[in-house]
């Protein structure tokens, strides 16, 4: 993966986490549909995550085994 995306990667990592802490502390934003700091922050995670992920396709890069042609997948028996 090339730099630029995996600091793309990260800074959403990062945002995730903040987001998470931020929904553990704050009843109001668990209690309800709609509580306006934690909508803030989700969507300031979901336009990173939405950023990586675009890079992460312009770039022409696929994981090994990430599903999309069927290669790679496990599974698990009972």
């Amino acid at each position: 993966m090339s730099p630029a995306l995996s600091e793309l990667d990260d800074r959403a990592t990062r945002i995730y986490a903040d987001f998470m802490g931020h929904l553990w502390g704050c009843s109001p934003c668990r209690r309800e549909d709609y509580y306006r700091a934690g909508d803030r922050m989700r969507r300031a995670w979901k336009a990173a995550q939405g950023e990586a992920v675009r890079a992460y396709m312009e770039s022409g890069l696929r994981a090994e085994g990430d599903g999309a042609s069927g290669e790679g997948v496990r599974h698990e028996s009972a």
